[in-house]
């Protein structure tokens, strides 16, 4: 068989767009979907197209193509608004003579997460210790901590972890040599950020 002519020589009919991947990760924005081509001809338009069932498909977006390229090409999309539970994506490729075709499907669970909270305590803190506790369950256990100042500079960073219920208990120590002032406690992952206000005495 042949793409879209009657000669018999390919190379005379190279493929609209040769992709590398197209994956979908869930993250705190929404689903992200993100795609690479390794050369693009005659390239228009994705189309981006999401189903509960992998079998009846709607549209979500789009996004412009290059149009001509022999080099790698980045692409991503945001599904702000995704289902829950399992759910599948597929792209679809539009070429500026209007036909089209479509690569093959991915999958990928979203959880909405839960509202997550935070606690620091004693604050104003007076001595060398903050106790930070956090509740609200969440599938990515692994926590970035941060201390900033009111300038954004972040002070101290450090991982934490959450248990199986998604609650933290932790201890910020060696706040005693810091200047006092206000600071700003952060935790976050892909799935939230919260942020508590903290003054050092």
């Amino acid at each position: 068989f042949t793409f879209g002519t009657k000669d018999w020589n390919l190379h005379n009919n190279p493929l609209p767009i040769e992709l590398l991947s197209f994956t979908a990760e869930p993250t705190a924005q929404g689903v992200l979907l993100e795609w690479v081509t390794a050369s693009e001809v005659n390239n228009d338009f994705f189309t981006l197209e999401r189903s509960k069932n992998g079998i009846h498909f709607e549209v979500i977006g789009y996004v412009q193509g290059v149009g001509h390229s022999s080099q790698k090409q980045f692409y991503q999309y945001t599904d702000s608004d995704p289902y829950t539970g399992v759910s599948y994506y597929r792209l679809k490729q539009t070429d500026l003579d209007g036909t089209h075709e479509y690569f093959k499907m991915v999958a990928v669970q979203f959880r909405k997460a839960q509202q997550a909270s935070m606690l620091v305590y004693p604050n104003p803190v007076e001595q060398d210790v903050l106790n930070i506790r956090m509740a609200g369950a969440t599938t990515d256990k692994k926590i970035n901590l941060s201390l900033v100042d009111v300038h954004g500079r972040t002070l101290r960073s450090e991982s934490i972890y959450a248990d199986d219920a998604g609650h933290v208990a932790y201890q910020l120590n060696r706040l005693s040599a810091l200047p006092a002032g206000v600071y700003f406690m952060v935790l976050q992952n892909r799935e939230f950020r919260i942020t508590e206000r903290v003054i050092i005495r």
